[in-house]
């Protein structure tokens, strides 16, 4: 079991995400975080969320967060890396915001419990999507998705993000406070707890159960990690 990293550090890595932070606000909270040093800070406010809201079961099974908040640390610290961004910075192909990514952080931190769940996603968090800012064009080059201005790098160029019921590739191709449907395969309207959803994407929290009989599927608290 993974959680994933905040999109900042997706690209620079490729693998799935992190996520931080549990109550009472982000450890070392203070001013702007340079870019060398927010994949560490982000760990430890993720592991702090981790130690926090999981109970021992939970931390059991996953084993890569380590047996204490201290080797979480260590751990996740090792396997982030911002290199491949912070080229794209030092290039012009990409703005990053310190200040930003502190607020981030700080939002993260101030979630409950309740709010984080294993699959917690921090683009849905303010300020965390406006971290780093794509100077490239929609069509030209880009190998990161925070090269690009429009938010979206097909594999290829900058494209633009498609709009509500417009074809699409996941997972980043729709504007914001969309997603595209694995369903579909066209964007659609992300859910907030409550909402009707058909997958789990199509949730805020990333969390759409299986119905229960003829019941409507929603968009639901997560039953993991949520609260000591």
């Amino acid at each position: 079991m993974r959680s994933p990293l905040p999109s900042i550090v997706i690209a620079a890595l490729a693998i799935p995400a992190l996520t931080p932070g549990c109550g009472g606000g982000a450890a070392n909270s203070g001013g702007a975080i340079a870019l060398a040093d927010y994949g560490r800070e982000y760990v430890k406010v993720f592991c702090r969320r981790v130690y926090t809201c999981c109970d021992a079961a939970e931390i059991a099974s996953a084993p890569d967060w380590g047996p204490s908040e201290a080797d979480c640390v260590t751990a996740g610290a090792a396997r982030l890396s911002t290199a491949n961004l912070q080229a794209a910075v030092a290039s012009g192909r990409v703005v990053y915001h310190g200040d930003r990514a502190r607020k981030c952080i700080d939002n993260v931190a101030a979630l409950s419990c309740a709010d984080f769940g294993v699959a917690f996603l921090s683009r849905y968090v303010p300020d965390c999507p406006e971290i780093a800012e794509g100077t490239v064009p929609e069509g030209g080059q880009c190998t990161l998705v925070e090269e690009c201005a429009t938010g979206f790098c097909d594999g290829s160029g900058c494209a633009a993000r498609a709009g509500l019921g417009e074809a699409c590739q996941p997972p980043y191709a729709c504007q914001p406070g969309l997603y595209c449907s694995l369903v579909t395969s066209s964007c659609a309207p992300i859910a907030p707890i409550g909402g009707a959803c058909d997958e789990n994407p199509g949730c805020e929290n990333y969390n759409c159960p299986p119905p229960v009989g003829t019941e409507p599927r929603i968009c639901s608290p997560q039953t993991m990690c949520n609260g000591p």
